[in-house]
């Protein structure tokens, strides 16, 4: 019975994992730094979130070590191949999230400079420093994060704003995974507002938390729509939200 319950399955566990506020610092490190722009003071927050995962092909969970988060409403059990793909090594599967996480940022800086007015944007340098994540999901924060950071005034209004998605080069903002947890996540922070992907609303829809107000973009113009509106505390509940199908 013993060697039952310590006996590794193939799965990992799944929860909420930190925010960081593009806006501001991580490790003593601007997380956004931006020459060229219209720099001022940033108030409010930005949030990206994340998502964390326990377990790895050399190291799955125990049957004991399961159960708590079977019955858990914040925790999630997820088969392992959906992280670590089966022929996929975890070395090769770590170094395309971190990959992936590159081409994101390239994509967010080129997707701020789309909304921003041609003279700004060509004369733009931005670097990003967040070493501690990985995967896709944060272009959409990056995005308004540098648009915000180059530019006069505020996007947030003060407000603490969370959110998530991919983002192409062209501002077309895309899906990602583990949004219910990130919703967690961003009440966790004390976040109010969070932008979700269009694409994620059927995950979206039934799992909001209480007292965050989830508003679905299409692209970079909505989620920048969606900002002014909250900044300058006009009526949210004209705002594009996730609804049944």
């Amino acid at each position: 019975m013993s060697w039952g319950l310590s006996q590794q399955l193939p799965y990992v566990i799944v929860e909420p994992g930190p925010a960081f506020n593009v806006l501001g610092e991580n490790k003593g490190v601007e997380v956004i730094a931006v020459e060229g722009g219209d720099v001022s003071g940033n108030p409010g927050s930005l949030d990206l979130l994340t998502i964390r995962v326990f377990g790895s092909p050399a190291h799955t969970p125990t049957f004991f070590e399961l159960v708590e988060p079977f019955f858990s409403s914040d925790r999630s059990i997820v088969p392992l191949e959906f992280f670590y793909p089966v022929g996929v090594s975890a070395a090769e599967t770590e170094r395309r999230n971190l990959q992936d996480f590159e081409q994101s940022q390239a994509a967010a800086i080129a997707a701020a400079k789309t909304a921003l007015p041609p003279e700004l944007a060509s004369g733009l340098n931005v670097k990003l420093n967040l070493a501690s994540v990985s995967g896709p999901s944060g272009g959409l924060m990056f995005t308004l994060g540098i648009i915000d950071k180059a530019t006069a005034g505020s996007l947030t209004g003060g407000k603490k704003i969370a959110g998530t998605g991919t983002i192409s080069p062209n501002g077309k903002v895309g899906p990602i995974g583990g949004i219910d947890f990130k919703m967690i996540s961003a009440v966790r922070s004390g976040d109010r507002y969070f932008l979700a992907p269009k694409e994620n609303c059927d995950e979206v829809v039934g799992h909001i938390p209480a007292d965050l107000s989830v508003f679905a973009v299409r692209n970079i113009q909505d989620a920048l729509d969606v900002l002014k509106v909250i900044s300058a505390d006009g009526d949210i509940t004209k705002l594009p939200v996730c609804s049944a199908k």
